[in-house]
């Protein structure tokens, strides 16, 4: 359109007399106006204005100019738009001249004002995008400001220049981009649709990490949304309260890191953008794995954790204890280990059924580990078996803190929900601390375990420590 607007001003200068050279000027207005309107839809579109928005836009655009061109070639009828005409000199032509009425200079404005909010909206776009995209949005600025600047450099340079001829350089610049540079086609639009529509958050920064970009999920992360716009904030600021990915961001680097944002869980991978090996920005992708974490945290649970009572199965608790016994070893701390039985138990399960010996277990373990969790840990080890290791303890204070815990459960039998009934129990306990160089893990259990022999063959219900240990 604008090519045709730079031939009809040709025709302009060779038409001969008033009333020729006045109809092709006349019919120049029409590709001049709306190519400034198409020239602003295809920024909306670029810009991804609201198709409803930009198609309304531009539907109340193309209704005032073609009241301007209505009202232009009535003119000679109601001198709304000119208030005179004449023939001037052009260098060796002559084109039209006038004098504008106010509505003719509402209309001359309103075009020049949709070139200047077209240009405005590429310059702010500008800092948003990256590489190739920059140079195209560069050729058309120069595109939009050329019917502006070529005139005034004519000037300079002593020729002439109109705005009509000046638009042909500016076409030539928007079918190189449009052609040549594939601005608008379906490969990069389809590869902003994607990132549009991906599961995944996306963020875009620049080479200063300022984000210039976010895609819908992005802006939905708790973590991040919360803290305002994101386009225009840095990254560091975003990410104060996340030292894993400050770590990721300080490197530069190609890489990825799990972390926890806003409750939910993200790997997050960081891939640097360059053209020719400069770094040019970031793209960091966010992947909820917080499904993952979970499912992984549950196995973990029933990998760890027996099912009835919540404790450390038999696994888990000498896995503890071994990494317990090195840190104490290498510090110089003591530990001991108890190791504990509930008597009678099976006598218990034969007179009030499993659901009560499971309900026993349930609330033995419930006491045992309020009462360890400050000192040890505590586990079950077997079938009524349970064990403590105690951290820091020497045999004497593991002893002490085994006597209350026996003396506890005599005091706090199980009650009954249904009957009422109390269930009354008790448990032995047999004691030893890791001591000598030469005594493994193996050893220590079962030194503990004889002195829990040692407790029920001189009647249960009583704690017995390990020789020597006292």
């Amino acid at each position: 359109m604008l090519s045709v607007q730079g031939v009809l001003s040709i025709g302009e200068l060779l038409a001969e007399g008033l009333d020729a050279k006045l109809f092709w000027h006349n019919l120049q207005q029409i590709p001049l106006y709306g190519s400034s309107i198409m020239l602003l839809g295809v920024i909306m579109f670029y810009m991804r204005v609201d198709g409803k928005i930009r198609n309304r836009c531009l539907l109340v655009l193309t209704a005032v100019a073609a009241v301007y061109w209505i009202l232009l070639f009535t003119d000679s009828h109601h001198h709304l738009i000119r208030r005179d005409v004449w023939i001037e000199p052009y260098g060796n032509f002559e084109r039209i001249g006038a004098s504008r009425m106010p509505l003719g200079w509402v209309f001359f404005l309103s075009m020049h004002t949709l070139a200047l909010w077209g240009m405005a909206l590429l310059v702010g776009h500008y800092r948003r995008v990256v590489g190739g995209q920059k140079r195209q949005l560069i050729l058309l600025i120069i595109a939009v400001l050329c019917p502006y600047l070529l005139p005034e450099l004519a000037k300079l340079m002593g020729g002439h220049l109109n705005i009509s001829t000046s638009l042909l350089p500016a076409a030539l610049i928007f079918f190189y981009i449009m052609h040549i540079q594939q601005f608008l086609q379906v490969r990069p639009l389809a590869r902003e649709k994607v990132l549009e529509h991906m599961s995944e958050g996306i963020l875009i920064a620049d080479e200063r990490d300022r984000i210039i970009d976010a895609n819908p999920t992005a802006r939905l992360i708790g973590g991040m949304s919360a803290k305002g716009k994101l386009v225009g904030a840095q990254l560091s600021d975003l990410f104060a309260g996340q030292p894993d990915l400050k770590s990721l961001l300080e490197t530069g680097e190609q890489g990825s890191v799990e972390t926890d944002i806003a409750g939910k869980w993200f790997e997050v991978r960081l891939i640097p953008l360059r053209i020719r090996d400069e770094r040019t920005g970031s793209l960091l992708i966010f992947a909820d794995i917080t499904d993952r974490k979970l499912a992984e945290r549950e196995l973990f649970r029933r990998a760890t954790t027996d099912g009835l009572t919540g404790l450390s199965n038999r696994h888990h608790f000498f896995e503890q204890l071994n990494e317990s016994s090195r840190d104490c070893r290498l510090t110089g701390k003591p530990i001991s280990l108890m190791v504990i039985d509930l008597d009678h138990f099976k006598s218990i399960n034969d007179r009030f059924g499993h659901i009560t010996g499971d309900s026993l277990l349930r609330s033995f373990a419930a006491m045992l580990r309020e009462a360890v969790e400050p000192f040890g840990t505590a586990g079950r080890i077997g079938g009524e078996e349970f064990a403590v290791f105690c951290p820091g303890a020497g045999g004497e204070a593991a002893f002490r803190l085994a006597e209350e815990i026996r003396t506890r459960a005599v005091r706090e039998p199980l009650r009954l929900a249904e009957s009422g009934e109390s269930v009354a129990y008790s448990v032995s306990i047999g004691v030893a601390e890791l001591s000598g160089a030469d005594m493994t893990i193996e050893s220590l259990y079962a030194a503990a375990d004889n002195c829990l022999y040692a407790s029920k063959q001189g009647g249960r219900n009583r704690t017995t420590l390990a020789m020597g240990n006292v």
